[in-house]
């Protein structure tokens, strides 16, 4: 077990943004609720799941809900921004229905938001952070989880939202109806509530999680913060780092979005330079960087990984906040194993998002620090 510092968040936040593929929050936000955690005098500790007792409770904390700016304004329904607090009611609702205390707690996804969601509720809550998560990148759906393909139940889910309601579900027909259900509870409730779901004991999370992810988050968040402050390529020094390449370089021409079915959804294009003159990237957005068309053919799509970084700060952009004419660098990751396998891809392939596209890896080597 390890005690982290804030500049161990600070590294693990942006490895996540940069991880989450344009999803999973900004580390802003996350980093909002850290400050406010130590502030208080909370601490933060990371341990392997193999370290807690077979039997001891684990959960996942997260918001679930559009990526977009200002939603809930445009809704009519009163502006709101992450603040972990929720979260932690959701928790406690979850730990008071199963009539026992949670030890560990398991970021959903990574992001730099709502892994800090997980790690505030942890400092808050007296519970441990597990190094590990069920999707090793961000993902927009709640069926879009290693915990599914190991048929790991997400029950008991406890929702809360900022206007005070707590719900619990205690059973569903299978993580595509708790997904309408949920997604519907946060559409009604300016479309972002707290979750916590999948309450399991760490034998079995431990059959589900992708193990090591926050710190090897942490690692390249280390990679990023150093390329920064020496003035390098962000993109060429993270790719190098985590095993991916720089798949594109040019200027944004148009973005599109919109918000649709509690999703951010749109299109990037981006007119090549350099050695990508006379080309277009097009990437689809449904919360994360989900697809891309390089010239009108399928190019890098998942379950590989999309992070668009900004060629003049150096600084990796979360989805929707782009303009026309920035210069772009974007990178590439490779997919976690399991995501490639005949499940993971009939779960989180092109297809599972209704393109006629068959998946081909373009990274070759497997994301690993």
């Amino acid at each position: 077990m390890k005690e982290l510092t804030r500049q161990d968040i600070c590294d693990i936040l942006d490895g996540c943004v940069i991880l989450g593929t344009g999803g999973g929050g900004k580390a802003e936000e996350g980093l909002q609720m850290i400050d406010r955690a130590l502030a208080g005098g909370r601490k933060f500790y990371l341990a392997e799941i193999d370290e807690l007792e077979a039997d001891d409770l684990v959960i996942s904390p997260y918001y679930c809900g559009s990526v977009s700016p200002d939603y809930s304004e445009k809704e009519g329904k009163g502006s709101y921004k992450i603040d972990g607090d929720t979260a932690v009611a959701a928790v406690l609702a979850a730990e008071q229905y199963a009539r026992r205390p949670v030890r560990g707690l398991v970021a959903t996804e990574l992001g730099g938001a709502n892994t800090a969601v997980a790690f505030y509720a942890a400092a808050m809550l007296d519970k441990i952070i597990i190094d590990g998560d069920p999707a090793g990148r961000a993902v927009p759906k709640l069926q879009h989880s290693t915990y599914f393909l190991k048929n790991i139940p997400m029950v008991p889910v406890a929702v809360a939202n900022k206007q005070g309601d707590i719900a619990i579900f205690s059973q569903v027909k299978d993580d595509l109806s708790a997904e309408a259900l949920i997604r519907k509870f946060a559409m009604e409730s300016g479309n972002i509530i707290a979750v916590a779901d999948h309450c399991v004991n760490a034998a079995a999370a431990s059959e589900g999680l992708i193990r090591g992810t926050i710190s090897y988050a942490g690692r390249l968040g280390k990679f990023y913060r150093e390329a920064l402050a020496r003035g390098e390529n962000t993109a060429e020094k993270v790719a190098e780092a985590g095993r991916g390449k720089v798949i594109f370089i040019g200027v944004l021409s148009r973005q599109v979005w919109e918000e649709k079915n509690g999703f951010t959804c749109g299109d990037l294009y981006i007119n090549g330079e350099n050695e990508f003159a006379c080309r277009q990237l097009h990437i689809w957005i449904q919360n994360e960087n989900i697809m891309s068309w390089l010239d009108g053919r399928p190019y890098v799509t998942v379950p590989e990984l999309i992070s668009v970084f900004d060629a003049r700060t150096g600084e990796v952009i979360s989805n929707p906040y782009y303009s026309e004419g920035m210069a772009l660098n974007v990178v590439g990751f490779p997919a976690f194993s399991l995501w490639e396998s005949e499940a993971g891809l009939a779960l989180f392939g092109p297809r599972s998002f209704g393109f006629d596209v068959d998946y081909e890896p373009k990274i070759k080597s497997r994301g690993c620090l």
